[in-house]
């Protein structure tokens, strides 16, 4: 049997067919574990599903790992490029969801595991928290020039600045804003400790984690941050489709003779560019052929060139190492 779900945030329209493609049942489903419970314990034949990959199907998919079926999840892009079509209901997306299923033609999304979803939701739920902090930051220090005050330190967040700020004499309404805005970050570097030590504890079981912490750059946060959005490694066949997937090579096309190269891909995994890319910023500090090869293409074009140069590089270096499953060297050799 093949299933078609057509996942919406309250319910899903659920399409049954057999391998003949004859429709067996179809029904409107509240997104809830007895109403998934209910229907398909109505079959006794094995069962496939299909889903875009959404928010919702994550939970969805869990559900009906539980039950015993096999769930596989539908690349939206990809889907929306073979199946475009005049007709738009629930019905026919979830039909064509299981009839594609049932032909082969379904363009699969990577359905991460229990444990790489949790790591996930660490990672990125601490990034999250670091980017709610410097948000926090940027308002105080303008506060801060709105008055006119000019801190006496380089970091007005250190221990120093922080006594510096609780002598100012500000007026009431801004000094009550100041000092709510310090208590924010406060609470909120406190959870990101937290997160830390979650991150360091899932470090230490984790091979893949702790090699990737030998790369310049990528250290502590962002080793296990590209550990759980890549998953397996395994899934990618050449480092050309990895570099792809983490939206570092540029879009290419091509007419005859004509070859046009832009901007760097939008359909990619954000979260992997990111740390990438971030990674790269903290090469220029560092020594060793990355940071050299950061700071020459500085100096050639721009520092934007140069941190997505040596974040392509970083990312190459990365898939060899888990492909091979061998320590960090420092030369390109264990790139290639």
């Amino acid at each position: 049997m093949y299933v078609g779900l057509d996942v919406h945030s309250r319910s899903s329209f659920c399409v049954v067919m057999d391998r003949d493609g004859e429709l067996v049942a179809q029904a409107k489903l509240e997104n809830n574990v007895p109403a998934f419970t209910d229907f398909f314990s109505r079959f006794d034949e094995p069962m496939e599903v299909a889903m875009e990959a959404t928010t919702d199907a994550h939970f969805i998919a869990s559900v009906l790992g539980k039950l015993g079926l096999t769930v596989r999840l539908a690349h939206p892009r990809k889907l929306r490029l073979i199946a475009e079509s005049s007709s738009k209901t629930d019905r026919h997306d979830a039909y064509l969801l299981a009839d594609m299923l049932r032909m082969g033609r379904l363009p699969e999304a990577y359905l991460a595991d229990a444990e790489m979803t949790q790591l996930r939701e660490l990672s990125r739920g601490r990034q999250s928290l670091v980017k709610a902090r410097t948000r926090i930051k940027n308002q105080i220090s303008a506060l801060l020039r709105r008055h006119g005050c000019k801190s006496p330190v380089k970091d007005k967040f250190s221990k120093l600045g922080r006594e510096w700020m609780a002598g100012l004499q500000l007026p009431r309404i801004s000094a009550m804003v100041l000092d709510t805005q310090l208590a924010t970050m406060d609470t909120i570097s406190a959870h990101i400790a937290e997160y830390d030590d979650e991150l360091a504890e899932a470090a230490g079981h984790d091979e893949r984690i702790q090699r990737l912490q030998q790369v310049p750059g990528i250290g502590k946060v962002f080793a296990p941050m590209i550990v759980a959005e890549i998953g397996s490694i395994m899934r990618f066949p050449s480092k050309i489709r990895f570099v792809a997937y983490c939206g570092l090579a540029p879009i290419v096309r091509q007419s005859a003779e004509k070859t046009y190269r832009g901007s760097l891909r939008h359909d990619c995994n954000h979260w992997l560019r990111f740390a990438f890319i971030e990674a790269a910023h903290s090469c220029q500090r560092s020594a060793g052929v990355y940071g050299d090869f950061y700071r020459q293409k500085a100096q050639e074009r721009d520092e934007s060139v140069a941190a997505t140069a040596t974040a392509r590089r970083l990312c190459r270096l990365v898939f060899a190492m888990l492909w091979s499953e061998r320590e960090y060297r420092a030369d390109y050799e264990q790139v290639a």
